[in-house]
């Protein structure tokens, strides 16, 4: 049987939910899934994913403000390591900041992120508030510059909405990304996007749990362990 690494999995500590739940809704028009460690054992287990590596989807802690949205930022940084730190072979993760354009205080998350909860890997999302502000807006140089002298790993994940927009998002993102020169100042990010995980060659193992219902998840396994392709190919994909 496949031992699989997930490179999109989610986690929804209590922190968030309830920081949701005040603002009546998820943005992106998402139903809260429900999300707890025993489930997500399981799901491992019966689909044979040995590591998840975690992360926060869209909209993540920019639902707050200030303060606020710092704290949230923490509380699930905190959470997901003390997650990491019990099953170190089950779970990694990518660690979450608040609203980019709060550069001051971002710079400080970075560096606390990437010094204490030692990872390397941070999730950002595509753009930022009202006035969509995408990731090569020249007041976000200094994280780029801070991300590149850590050589980090920055998974960039699309806003809302979702399903059908979400190739149409990145597309937008990777294109402000070029024009504004900033992957060529910053080569030491390692950039991952929604595309580089459905190409020839990149293809990934995904689950979406727990925002993907279980039989979703089942579908997809299963698939996956009966399409005709090289077991180099398979392996590559789960791994």
């Amino acid at each position: 049987m496949e031992c699989r690494i997930d490179i999109y999995y989610y986690y929804v500590p209590v922190s968030y939910r309830q920081a949701l739940e005040k603002m009546g809704r998820d943005l992106s028009g998402w139903p809260t899934p429900d999300w707890t460690v025993k489930d997500d054992e399981k799901i491992c287990q019966d689909y044979s994913v040995e590591t998840a590596i975690l992360s926060i989807t869209a909209p993540g802690t920019s639902i707050l403000k200030g303060a606020k949205a710092a704290k949230l930022a923490r509380d699930c940084n905190i959470y997901i390591k003390g997650l990491k730190d019990k099953y170190t072979k089950n779970y990694s993760f990518f660690a979450i900041f608040l609203d980019l354009l709060d550069t001051k205080v971002v710079l400080e998350k970075i560096r606390f992120s990437l010094d204490y909860l030692d990872t390397n890997s941070i999730i950002v999302y595509t753009r930022y508030s009202n006035s969509n502000y995408y990731l090569g807006y020249p007041k976000l140089t200094p994280i780029w510059e801070e991300l590149n002298h850590r050589l980090a790993v920055v998974f960039v994940y699309p806003t809302h909405g979702p399903m059908i927009d979400y190739p149409h998002e990145t597309t937008r993102a990777m294109c402000d990304l070029i024009t504004t020169d900033t992957i060529r100042k910053f080569p030491n990010c390692k950039l991952l996007l929604l595309r580089d995980f459905t190409k020839p060659g990149y293809i990934l193992f995904r689950s979406d749990f727990p925002y993907a219902p279980e039989v979703t998840v089942k579908t997809f396994s299963y698939g996956l362990s009966k399409v005709k392709v090289l077991d180099k190919d398979r392996d590559d994909i789960n791994r």
